[in-house]
């Protein structure tokens, strides 16, 4: 039967099999059905609807990832079944039972509070199958610290948390685990994963791709440059950077290396474009829906906020990655290795239509974010009839919306942590001791304020995602940021542009140590140079946060100049890290560049013109020194 056939190359296609691959596909191709009905027609009731996002997902984490790390050992098949059904029935339990549950509120029964224990276990046990044991462990800090509290020392010392209140505070409210992550990874989040999806099987990443190496592949340097605009447009879908990284990294690192660049170099560079995504729109990563529920604005307002930058941190990395190939004389790509633009658009060009249309909905017409998403997947659908190759058949249907289920397997133990923490933090006052305690240390000065706050994001990165790292420093350190007059756009946006940079921040650098296993370097040297072309990401969100103009907030006169001084900044800054403009500079230049430069980007007028001044000097003296090197070879 042709129904089977479909359904065995879905199968094939996520590389599912056995008794786990077919439960995996039913309940993707089932759960995606669902999303994609509730983006259409309206939300389930509140925990059903992020019931069925924690059901789904942890379901899906127990089958694809074995207690034991052997999917034919059926001891570990028999464990991981009995996993499945207790987290079908628990969470069926909290689909089917809300109202009661909400209702009950701080009159939690005991089981209540033995099915929130079952949760927090399946939340944790499902967080370590997917990303280790860092983010479980410092769960259960956070959860020790909420039960003996009374014996920690100083301002973190509480009177200590029961059974019963940490049962309110996680379970039986739409706060804790049903909280703001939950509520936006089960109602917008899923959503564009299934879309993400779609796109995948239709071969429209492929085509990007194959575009970015057409459009600047044969300019000089173009096999980096291609990598950064390749890992842009896969990023604005995935928002994933690791995800991102193996998708592009696989051909354009080893392009890179042919052309010139070194191993650390090729893999810090598309590590760099790759972690861009999370903060690259339309889609952006995961935590940026997060935002927008947490700080009550619609989606749009964030990806406008994100905008500018998102190219600054691009624009930094393009510029460096040009100014290396002009040092070493690096060339684009032969003509017989660069696909030609022409024929992809008059071919394939119909395929940018999906993010074309999500783009215009957004932006232009404000759609709600499931409903954009909703009308970007029925466009991909509509647009690949066409072309055989791009064409969605009913088995790649299929194999989609598995894959969309399976694509956000990470995400239910993740957030369901984060809520856990969350709850913990709200409910022992240490949100308000961490606030407290950083404007002391600070002294009311903000600048130190915003280098502990970058500290805190960067360490909680080392051990936590991107999503869960947002999650914990907007609730400690948001509020203190507030307190000495930061914008709340500003401090949120803040807090979330570090969490993402922390991809490429040692020791635990995940996109630079994804990016350094296809290139064959040392993964800690790749992450140094990552933190070096991706500069600019550490500088900017202190730009913003004094000048909210780069976030598009303000007069329209003064967004375009605060605009046009950042890129000019970024440009200097990019010429004084790799020392070379239109020839190399010498090597005492380069510091002097390199502070004019963050001088000019100094949200401050005097501090801006002399830095101006003396970057012109700078690029007059390096032009005098190539048509004197011009002469010399003539």
């Amino acid at each position: 039967m042709k129904l089977i056939e479909w359904y065995r190359y879905a199968l094939k296609e996520n590389n599912l099999s056995g008794i786990r691959g077919n439960l995996v596909a039913i309940i993707g191709i089932i759960s995606s059905c669902v999303f994609i009905y509730t983006a259409m027609f309206g939300n389930l009731p509140g925990l059903t609807q992020r019931g069925l996002m924690f059901m789904v997902t942890c379901s899906i984490v127990f089958l694809v990832k074995p207690v034991n790390g052997n999917k034919d050992s059926k001891a570990a098949l028999a464990a991981d079944l009995t996993l499945v059904a207790i987290t079908v029935f628990v969470f069926g339990n909290v689909m089917i039972n809300w109202f009661g549950i909400l209702n009950r509120a701080i009159n939690v029964s005991a089981q209540d509070m033995a099915a929130c224990v079952v949760v927090s276990l399946i939340v944790l046990e499902a967080t370590r199958r997917v990303i280790g044991l860092t983010m479980p462990i410092i769960t259960l800090v956070f959860i020790a610290y909420g039960f003996l509290g009374r014996y920690a020392p100083g301002v973190l010392r509480h009177r200590g948390i029961s059974l019963r209140s940490f049962t309110a505070s996680v379970y039986t409210t739409q706060e804790g685990l049903y909280g703001t992550a939950a509520t936006a990874t089960a109602n917008f989040i899923m959503i564009f994963l299934i879309f993400g999806a779609f796109l995948e099987f239709s071969g429209a990443g492929e085509m990007f791709s194959r575009a970015a190496l057409s459009l600047l592949g044969g300019r000089r340097g173009g096999s980096a440059k291609a990598s950064i605009l390749a890992s842009a447009l896969m990023g604005m879908i995935s928002g994933s950077s690791v995800a991102v990284v193996a998708a592009t990294g696989s051909f354009t690192i080893p392009l890179m290396k042919k052309y010139g660049y070194n191993d650390i170099e090729a893999g810090a560079i598309n590590a760099v474009a790759s972690t861009g995504g999370q903060i690259m729109p339309p889609v952006m990563g995961s935590a940026a829906f997060i935002m927008a529920n947490t700080i009550g604005v619609s989606y749009y307002t964030i990806a406008l906020m994100a905008l500018v930058p998102a190219l600054l941190y691009y624009l930094a990395e393009f510029f460096m990655v040009d100014m290396i190939a002009g040092k070493r004389g690096i060339k684009g790509l032969s003509p017989d290795e660069k696909p030609s633009l022409v024929e992809i658009l008059k071919k394939e060009g119909y395929m940018f239509a999906p993010v074309v249309v999500l783009v215009v909905l957004l932006a232009v017409y404000r759609t709600s974010v499931q409903k954009a998403a909703i009308w970007s997947i029925v466009v991909t659908l509509l647009v690949s009839l066409p072309d055989k190759a791009h064409r969605i058949t009913i088995k790649k249907f299929l194999a989609a919306l598995i894959n969309g289920a399976v694509s956000g397997i990470s995400l239910g133990g993740i957030v369901g942590c984060a809520g856990i923490m969350l709850a913990i933090i709200m409910r022992t006052g240490l949100a308000q001791a961490f606030t407290g305690a950083l404007v002391t240390i600070s002294a009311g000065r903000l600048i130190v304020l915003l280098i502990l706050s970058m500290i805190a994001s960067m360490i909680l990165g080392m051990g936590l995602p991107t999503t869960a790292c947002y999650i914990i420093v907007s609730t400690m350190a948001v509020p203190a940021m507030m307190d000495l007059g930061v914008s709340r756009e500003a401090a949120h946006m803040f807090a979330f542009y570090f969490g993402c940079i922390s991809s490429i921040t040692p020791p635990v650098a995940v996109a630079a140590y994804a990016a350094a296993g296809i290139s064959g370097c040392d993964p800690f040297k790749c992450g140094w140079k990552a933190c070096v072309f991706g500069i600019a990401g550490f500088i900017v969100p202190y730009v913003f946060v004094y000048q909210n103009e780069l976030l598009m907030m303000g007069t329209t006169p003064n967004i375009i100049r605060a605009v046009v001084i950042a890129f000019l900044g970024v440009y200097f800054l990019a010429s004084g890290v790799i020392g070379y403009a239109v020839t190399t500079f010498p090597k005492w230049i380069q510091p002097v560049l390199i502070v004019a430069s963050l001088m000019v980007i100094v949200p401050e007028n005097i501090s801006t013109i002399i830095g101006l001044a003396v970057c012109a000097v700078c690029m007059i003296y390096n032009l005098v020194l190539h048509n004197k090197q011009k002469r010399l070879m003539a």
